[in-house]
């Protein structure tokens, strides 16, 4: 992989937008390559958010799609500057990545006349947090069609991977610093980079176990970069919705991800973006809920909902569940068909 990583030009924009381009259009003979259900929650509802922005069927989602999303997301080709920036742009990146290119405050500062390192005030990242963060997607997007004939699993789906991410690390920052690298290993993948996972240093001291870096495959990663634009906020805690009815995870991961565009539109990025959520009452996702199930006449049968309520952020990660069998959907399913949906504060009592 490292002989394969161009060398960055993360201070030129147009000559890195160059190397980006070329790097995905020549994945266009993978292009076809079905990505497929992972089983972990995280990287399902990436996987889904991918699907509502391309009107098409999760299990139809090819690396072209991702190829697309990535480059265009929001309306006009920016090679991922528009998908870095609305990830930078909210709250919860923080609480999802923390200390990873965009969320480290060391990749910008503001106290420099340097363009590439100054960091803009509110939701807007560093020319150099921006495009580190860029080439770490693009990266983990061209080892997708790579990802066979291994020995080694991801540790969230399964699927063998061949990604070495120790490498893919110490040569970005290699690039970044115009330095050789004097450390065999990098931070590895950490909960900067997958939710839940902790730190290798922490848990090694602990437990010696630990000191083998985690195994994620390319797919895994790339996909989970799309929580940020899709978690909810209640109860000081993000969430991601998962259910073995497609359809009800679909349609309220998209009114997430519709509240993101519309407040991602809106703003002038002046202030980092509040997360979806925080300023709305706290029974408001069973309101959303019972705007999904108002579509179903028939009872939802072996339906099951599962809310992942969780935090990542450096202060502590937590993560708890809270079911909703068929029963339960299907009591909510009667309750939205008699509803007046302009009595909120009525139908959340």
């Amino acid at each position: 992989m490292r002989s394969d990583i161009p060398n960055y030009d993360f201070c030129n924009d147009q000559k890195f937008d160059e190397q980006i381009k070329k790097r995905l259009e020549s994945l266009k003979n993978h292009r076809s390559l079905v990505i497929g259900y992972s089983g972990n929650p995280f990287v399902d509802a990436g996987l889904i958010a991918v699907s509502v922005i391309q009107k098409k069927n999760a299990h139809e989602i090819t690396l072209g799609d991702l190829i697309d999303v990535f480059r265009s997301i929001g309306g006009r080709d920016t090679l991922g500057k528009v998908f870095a920036e609305r990830n930078a742009a909210t709250k919860s990146s923080f609480m999802i990545f923390p200390n990873n290119p965009l969320t480290q405050s060391a990749f910008g500062t503001k106290r420099t006349k340097n363009p590439c390192l100054k960091k803009p005030s509110g939701g807007l990242p560093s020319f150099l947090q921006r495009n580190v963060y860029r080439a770490y997607l693009v990266e983990f997007i061209c080892q997708i069609p790579k990802e066979v004939n291994s020995d080694h699993r991801c540790i969230s789906c399964g699927r063998e991977t061949t990604l070495d991410f120790n490498k893919l690390e110490l040569r970005l920052e290699e690039i970044r610093t115009g330095e050789s690298s004097t450390r065999r290993f990098g931070k590895g993948i950490t909960k900067s980079w997958f939710p839940l996972i902790g730190t290798i240093g922490n848990e090694a001291q602990a437990f010696p176990a630990f000191s083998e870096p985690l195994m994620i495959c390319s797919r895994c990663l790339f996909l989970v970069h799309f929580l940020p634009q899709i978690t909810h906020l209640m109860q000081g805690r993000l969430v991601v919705f998962q259910s073995d009815n497609f359809d009800i995870s679909r349609k309220l991961i998209k009114i997430n991800l519709e509240k993101f565009e519309d407040q991602f539109n809106a703003s002038n990025l002046e202030t980092t973006l509040d997360i979806v959520g925080k300023n709305e009452p706290p029974g408001h996702i069973i309101l959303d809920l019972l705007r999904v199930l108002r579509d179903y006449k028939d009872d939802l049968q072996e339906s099951t909902l599962i809310l992942w309520q969780f935090t990542n952020s450096n202060q502590g990660s937590e993560c708890e569940t809270i079911l909703l069998p068929d029963r339960a959907l299907n009591f909510l399913r009667v309750l939205s068909l008699n509803a007046d949906f302009s009595a909120d504060r009525e139908i959340v009592r």
